[in-house]
């Protein structure tokens, strides 16, 4: 496994690569990341070599928030979380300022939640997020004891240098430099794509043959032993948007 910077272009000689593919990347970037990143992709792929691109889709959130607001409002159903939790859907991870959001809090309080509830989470949810991993959302994770140790030399850092603004430039600014440097890490949502925006973003680029397709469904060889996307014959992520192209 090779881990590099998307942003500072990939790592690839040009027309040299058969297939290209990321699953929850795009929403990351901002519009000119974004065409960076796919014009990087279109430059390394062969003649006819295959772009995949997986993201939350725009489209089926919003069709979910309008079935849940029209069952609150015609009194089809009187428990609001399912409404709540697409409203959360739609903007949580766009306008968050703390690690998590409040999607976070209602995955860390699933306990709390009736069975009908638990498994409306469960059917939007990447799959283990809660039942397997209660602290997917935070960064969790297991780590050597050097890393553990290198991270905590950084949160030492962080510390002094938060100290050390204060007096500078004062507590507030010191709050929004921080919200700042949140939005810029990575975990926020950018852009929301759905089948048109999308499409026209890899036409725009040289790419053709643009077509939405089923998770696991690719025309790229033996795709579905890779279980990329498919796991035990379940989407891993199912709230998903999945889009080929072709160069020509």
């Amino acid at each position: 496994m090779r881990q590099v910077d998307i942003l500072r272009g990939l790592p690839f000689e040009d027309v040299s690569v058969d297939a290209c593919y990321s699953s929850h990347v795009l929403e990351h970037l901002r519009n000119y990341d974004a065409k960076r990143f796919v014009a990087e992709q279109f430059r390394v792929l062969k003649k006819g070599g295959i772009i995949r691109v997986a993201v939350p889709d725009l489209e089926k959130i919003c069709r979910n928030y309008l079935t849940e607001l029209d069952s609150i409002l015609s009194g089809k159903r009187s428990d609001t979380f399912a409404y709540e939790y697409t409203l959360l859907e739609l903007f949580d991870q766009i306008t968050r300022e703390r690690p998590g959001g409040d999607l976070y809090e209602v995955i860390r309080n699933t306990g709390d939640l009736n069975e009908a509830n638990r498994k409306f989470l469960n059917s939007r949810l990447h799959r283990g997020s809660f039942e397997t991993s209660p602290n997917v959302l935070s960064g969790a994770s297991h780590h050597t004891i050097s890393e553990r140790v290198s991270a905590k030399l950084k949160r030492m850092r962080y510390r002094l240098a938060d100290f050390a603004l204060k007096i500078l430039i004062g507590e507030g600014a010191v709050d929004s430099l921080r919200r700042g440097l949140f939005r810029d890490s990575g975990e926020v949502h950018h852009v929301m794509y759905d089948r048109l925006s999308l499409r026209r973003l890899l036409e725009s680029l040289g790419f053709t043959n643009v077509r939405a397709l089923q998770a696991g469904v690719s025309e790229i060889p033996n795709f579905a032993s890779f279980s990329l996307e498919i796991i035990d014959g379940s989407p891993l992520k199912p709230d998903s948007l999945y889009m080929e192209a072709i160069k020509p």
